[in-house]
């Protein structure tokens, strides 16, 4: 028996508590880098980034990529 996996988007005022773990959607370097998905569209959203020198979540400024601790999207 398989859990079925279902996407939302989830607008919430005052919080969020989650049963489980929460998943981040995976981007690559070259993606986040060349603007995929826009940053300028996503300010505050985070991302995983899957192949950086160390796979780290980035999150958006609202004009480019960061990794959680500031520095701009990692290399490869």
């Amino acid at each position: 028996m398989g859990v079925e996996k279902t996407r939302q988007k989830i607008l919430a005022a005052g919080g969020l508590d989650s049963l489980g773990p929460v998943g981040l959607a995976s981007y690559t370097v070259a993606e986040l880098t060349g603007d995929t998905p826009p940053a300028a569209d996503n300010l505050g959203a985070l991302v995983w980034c899957s192949d950086a020198s160390t796979p780290i979540p980035c999150y958006s400024d609202g004009t480019i990529w960061r990794t959680v601790n500031g520095a701009i999207a990692p290399a490869a």
